[in-house]
C-alpha cells in the first residue's frame, strides 16, 4: 500500500513531534509492506530527520505554509500527487481531510483551538475558527477513519459535528521519546529536587493562562511557602510576554519566577529534574506533552480541568478550574507544603507517565492499512 502523508500543517514543535512519532512506528511495522509520502516544505523540512527506506520526502512551495494557500494548493495539486505516487491512502494529522480526495482518508484530530470560543478575540480569528469548525465537521462526516489524539477531542469534535458520526474512530494518544524516557530515568537519581519550585513549560500563548498561575503563585507566598516559578518555552505573542512581564511586577514577584524562554533540550531535562511541581492553567489543551514530561521526571502536576490533561496526567496531577486561583494555590500548598502527599503522587505521576511510548500509542493507527481491500 502507498499511503500519502500530510505534513504541510506540522510546523509547531508539537505538530512535528506527533507526526514524526506515529510516521516511525507506522513505517517500521509496514516495512517491506506499506510506503509513505511525506508532502513537506521548507519551514518544516526538519521532518526529514526521519530516515526510514520507506518513507520518502516530497517537497512542495514554501507558499503553502500560509493555510489560505496550502488549500489553493490542495485543490488544484492534490491528485495529481495522489496519482504521482499512486497512493491507496491519505494520513491527514490536521484534523481535517481533503475535500476533492479521490482515495479513502484517515484524518488525525489534534488541535482544539477553533472549538474554544473564548480564545477568539478578533474578527479574523473568528473567521478562522468558524472555517475550521466547517473544516472539522466535514472530516467526521467523509473520513473512512477518524483519530484523535485524547478522548477529550472526541467528544469536541462530536459536538461541534452536531450529530454526525463518524464512519471509524480511535483513540491514539502520543508518545514520549525514548531520549526522554531514558534522560529521566538517569536523572531521577542524579539531580536533587528543589521542593519549592513550580515549572510551566510550554509556547506561551495567552490561552495557557500564566496570569492566573502568577496570581495562585502570589497566595502561596501569602501562606509562608516561599515558592518560586519557573516559567520555560518560546512565546508566541511578544505582547503576551510583555503583559506577563509587567504582571510579575505588579504582583511583586520579580525575585520570585524566572522567565527563561526556549532552552535547549538537555537544559528542559534539568528544569523538569529539578521541579517538585509542574503547573499549567491552560484553557485550551487536546493533550499536554510537557506535563507528561514533568512527570516522568518525578513532578506531580497541578493542571486544569477544562481540557485534556486531568485524562493523560491521571492520578499523577490535581485538576482545579483553569481561573480558580484559589484552587490552584490550595493544590500547589498541598504538594509543596506536605512530603507525604507529593512522594504519593510523584510515584503515580511516574508511573502514568511511563505508559506513553510510541509503540504503544501509534498502535491502534495500524487499522488504517485494513481499509483498503486487498492490500
Amino acid at each position: 500500500m502507498h499511503v500519502l502523508v500530510d505534513g504541510l500543517s506540522a510546523t509547531s514543535y508539537s505538530g512535528r513531534h506527533v507526526l514524526l512519532g506515529h510516521l516511525e512506528q507506522l513505517a517500521a511495522g509496514a516495512a517491506g509492506r506499506h510506503e509513505f509520502f511525506v508532502l513537506y516544505h521548507s519551514s518544516n523540512a526538519e521532518l526529514r530527520r526521519l530516515n526510514a527506506p520507506n518513507v520518502h520526502w516530497l517537497a512542495v512551495p514554501e507558499s503553502v505554509r500560509d493555510w489560505k494557500r496550502r488549500l489553493l494548493w490542495q485543490a488544484v495539486s492534490l491528485n495529481r500527487v495522489i496519482r504521482e505516487t499512486r497512493a491507496h491512502l491519505i494520513f491527514n494529522p490536521a484534523g481535517t481531510v481533503f475535500p476533492s480526495s479521490s482515495v479513502p482518508q484517515v484524518s488525525l484530530a489534534q488541535n482544539p483551538w477553533c472549538l474554544t470560543p473564548s480564545l477568539h478575540q478578533s474578527l479574523r480569528d473568528r473567521g478562522k475558527a468558524f472555517l475550521q469548525r466547517r473544516a472539522y465537521r466535514h472530516a467526521v462526516s467523509r473520513a473512512a477513519l477518524m483519530a484523535y489524539n485524547s478522548e477529550f477531542m472526541r467528544q469536541a469534535y462530536r459536538r461541534n459535528a452536531g450529530g454526525i458520526q463518524e464512519h471509524d474512530s480511535l483513540i491514539a494518544y502520543q508518545g514520549l521519546d525514548d531520549e526522554t524516557h531514558d534522560a529521566a530515568l538517569r536523572m531521577r537519581d542524579q539531580v536533587k529536587k528543589q521542593r519549592l519550585r513550580i515549572l510551566a513549560v510550554s509556547v506561551m500563548a495567552p490561552w495557557k493562562n500564566v496570569e492566573s498561575l502568577l496570581e495562585a503563585l502570589r497566595i502561596v507566598r501569602g501562606r509562608k511557602i516561599p515558592a518560586k516559578l519557573n516559567i520555560v518555552g518560546p512565546w508566541s505573542d511578544p505582547a503576551y510576554e510583555r503583559r506577563i512581564r509587567q504582571k510579575v511586577s505588579e504582583l511583586d514577584l520579580d525575585e520570585s519566577v524566572c522567565i527563561t524562554g526556549r532552552v535547549p533540550r538537555e537544559e528542559l531535562y534539568r528544569q523538569y529534574s529539578e521541579a517538585a511541581v509542574f503547573c499549567l492553567l491552560s484553557r485550551c489543551e487536546s493533550f499536554g506533552i510537557p506535563a507528561l514530561e514533568a512527570q516522568l521526571f518525578g513532578a506531580p502536576a497541578v493542571i486544569s480541568d477544562a481540557c485534556a490533561m486531568p485524562e493523560i496526567c491521571g492520578a499523577g496531577a490535581l485538576g482545579v478550574p483553569a481561573d480558580d486561583v484559589e484552587r490552584a494555590a490550595g493544590a500547589l500548598v498541598e504538594l509543596l507544603d506536605d512530603e507525604r502527599r507529593w512522594n504519593e503522587l510523584s510515584e503515580r505521576a511516574v508511573e502514568n507517565a511511563s505508559r506513553f511510548r510510541w509503540p504503544e500509542c501509534s498502535r491502534p493507527l495500524l487499522r488504517m492499512f485494513d481499509l483498503v481491500k486487498g492490500d
